[in-house]
Protein backbone atom coordinates (compact mmCIF):
# COMPACT_ATOMS: atom_id res chain seq x y z
CA UNK A 1 0.00 0.00 0.00
CA UNK A 2 1.35 3.24 -0.99
CA UNK A 3 1.44 6.41 1.50
CA UNK A 4 1.83 9.66 0.54
CA UNK A 5 4.96 11.64 1.11
CA UNK A 6 5.65 14.98 2.74
CA UNK A 7 8.44 16.62 1.70
CA UNK A 8 10.03 18.69 4.77
CA UNK A 9 11.59 22.26 3.07
CA UNK A 10 12.83 24.84 5.40
CA UNK A 11 13.57 28.68 4.70
CA UNK A 12 15.61 31.37 6.37
CA UNK A 13 15.50 35.01 5.62
CA UNK A 14 18.11 37.28 7.04
CA UNK A 15 16.59 40.74 8.12
CA UNK A 16 18.33 43.88 8.59
CA UNK A 17 19.76 47.00 6.73
CA UNK A 18 22.42 44.81 4.41
CA UNK A 19 20.42 42.14 3.45
CA UNK A 20 19.02 40.82 -0.11
CA UNK A 21 15.41 42.00 -0.50
CA UNK A 22 12.93 39.13 0.89
CA UNK A 23 11.63 38.01 -2.77
CA UNK A 24 15.52 37.63 -3.66
CA UNK A 25 16.44 35.77 -0.78
CA UNK A 26 13.34 33.63 -1.12
CA UNK A 27 13.78 33.46 -5.04
CA UNK A 28 17.82 31.94 -4.14
CA UNK A 29 15.90 29.31 -1.97
CA UNK A 30 13.53 27.94 -4.85
CA UNK A 31 10.47 29.93 -3.56
CA UNK A 32 7.95 32.13 -5.23
CA UNK A 33 5.71 34.73 -3.49
CA UNK A 34 3.28 37.10 -4.91
CA UNK A 35 4.77 40.55 -5.88
CA UNK A 36 2.56 42.41 -4.10
CA UNK A 37 3.12 40.49 -0.76
CA UNK A 38 6.69 40.85 -1.18
CA UNK A 39 6.50 44.00 -1.53
CA UNK A 40 4.67 44.43 1.83
CA UNK A 41 6.67 42.03 3.58
CA UNK A 42 9.61 44.23 2.54
CA UNK A 43 8.00 47.40 3.91
CA UNK A 44 7.33 45.99 7.64
CA UNK A 45 10.96 44.19 7.12
CA UNK A 46 12.36 47.59 7.08
CA UNK A 47 10.27 49.40 9.28
CA UNK A 48 10.92 46.81 11.81
CA UNK A 49 14.68 47.64 10.95
CA UNK A 50 14.54 51.43 11.19
CA UNK A 51 12.71 51.78 14.50
CA UNK A 52 15.43 49.23 15.65
CA UNK A 53 18.23 51.53 14.24
CA UNK A 54 16.53 54.65 15.85
CA UNK A 55 16.33 52.63 19.48
CA UNK A 56 12.52 53.05 19.42
CA UNK A 57 11.92 48.61 19.68
CA UNK A 58 13.95 46.84 22.13
CA UNK A 59 15.83 43.75 20.58
CA UNK A 60 13.34 41.34 22.36
CA UNK A 61 10.28 42.86 20.49
CA UNK A 62 12.27 43.04 17.07
CA UNK A 63 12.71 39.24 17.63
CA UNK A 64 9.22 38.93 18.02
CA UNK A 65 8.45 40.95 15.29
CA UNK A 66 10.36 38.55 12.84
CA UNK A 67 9.32 35.65 14.33
CA UNK A 68 6.03 37.36 13.26
CA UNK A 69 6.96 38.02 10.08
CA UNK A 70 8.18 35.06 9.28
CA UNK A 71 5.31 33.11 9.94
CA UNK A 72 3.33 35.71 7.86
CA UNK A 73 5.51 34.54 4.93
CA UNK A 74 6.08 31.08 5.30
CA UNK A 75 2.18 30.94 5.16
CA UNK A 76 1.97 33.41 1.77
CA UNK A 77 4.96 31.58 -0.74
CA UNK A 78 5.10 28.63 -2.59
CA UNK A 79 7.74 26.23 -4.42
CA UNK A 80 9.17 27.73 -7.61
CA UNK A 81 6.71 25.22 -9.52
CA UNK A 82 3.60 25.01 -7.82
CA UNK A 83 0.38 26.11 -8.35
Amino acid sequence: MNSPTEVATTMSLHFGALCDPIVKQLEKQGFVIPEKDGERFQMIADAITTLKLHDILPDSTVGKSHQKLMKQISNCIHSRGAP
